[in-house]
């Protein structure tokens, strides 16, 4: 009896490793293959709360609440491609929105850029951008590109779609941790936030893979806890986790443009933070945000 219950015991775990050695997996590309001539339709919207108190002792010294909540609209079609990646786009956003409360700015405000045909390039790895009739776009209007286009602020940055992809074949189900110092340098490329990487983790999955239009279209989840060690000069005696989930949809192969990306990240916590002089101070954060992305190939 007992041979009987190993023989069948070994049958079994052979079955399972070779299921798994047949299991299919993919080669997932989450960065778009650029062509020239596509043209794609641009709707994104984010949505940022944040009420901070800062004390030193029991005084409040400092107390805000602030939100905000940007909105793009609009087409871009790939004009130039360099290595399979645009390097000239012409963009026209219908709709490009920047409403603030309770900062230096409030109300709503139209991006300068609303409705007129723009022209971004990219030498090297900046990205400079004109207006078709050959106008300059205001310093202030650029920010705005940059969020709209999904374009970098920070020139040697990796894009993030290419950092977050996995560096092997993966089976559904299956995890993979991207290089977090890479990872990070999304969150700090502004010089505002600092995190250390070593205290940080970020985990994706693969969620599904099913056929639409004739092509593999891939769902990923994303969690992340990345860990800020300071704001500004604000240097924090103990880490404050930015709790960050995402969800991500896009072609296998990266053939077309279409996707979709929803995130959503918490920062809450109390920590002392010290100044150069020495001087303690508590900061009492409760942020959230929300963002939304998605890019339709237009026919």
């Amino acid at each position: 009896m007992t041979c009987r219950l190993l023989s069948t015991a070994a049958l079994l775990i052979a079955c399972t490793l070779v299921a798994r050695a047949e299991e299919k997996t993919w080669d997932l590309s989450l960065k778009t293959k650029a062509k020239v001539g596509q043209k794609y339709a641009i709707a994104s919207r984010e949505a940022q709360t944040m009420k901070m108190k800062i004390l030193m002792g029991e005084e409040v010294v400092q107390e805000q609440e602030t939100s905000s909540t940007l909105q793009f609209e609009g087409t871009a079609e790939v004009l130039e491609v360099k290595d399979g990646d645009a390097v000239k786009l012409k963009a026209v956003f219908g709709k490009a929105l920047n409403e603030q409360s309770g900062g230096e700015e409030e109300g709503e405000t139209t991006y300068g850029f609303e409705g007129k045909t723009v022209i971004a390039t990219k030498n090297g790895k900046a990205w400079s951008y004109a207006y078709e009739d050959g106008g300059a776009v205001e310093e202030g209007d650029v920010e705005g590109l940059q969020k709209g286009l999904h374009h970098s602020r920070d020139e040697e940055k990796k894009p993030f779609e290419e950092v977050c992809a996995p560096k092997a074949p993966v089976a559904i189900g299956g995890t993979w941790s991207p290089d977090l110092v890479e990872l990070i340098a999304g969150f700090t490329d502004d010089g505002k936030l600092s995190m250390d990487a070593e205290e940080s983790k970020a985990t994706f999955k693969l969620l599904s893979v099913t056929a639409r239009d004739g092509v593999e279209v891939s769902k990923v989840e994303g969690k992340m806890s990345l860990a800020a060690t300071a704001f500004g000069p604000l240097e924090l005696d103990e880490p404050i986790m930015f709790e960050v989930t995402m969800g991500l949809e896009s072609d296998v192969d990266g053939s077309r443009p279409d996707g979709k990306m929803e995130a959503a990240m918490i920062v809450k916590g109390t920590r002392t933070a010290t100044l150069q002089n020495g001087q303690e101070l508590t900061l009492d954060i409760d942020m959230t945000m929300k963002s939304s992305e998605s890019r339709v190939t237009v026919k």
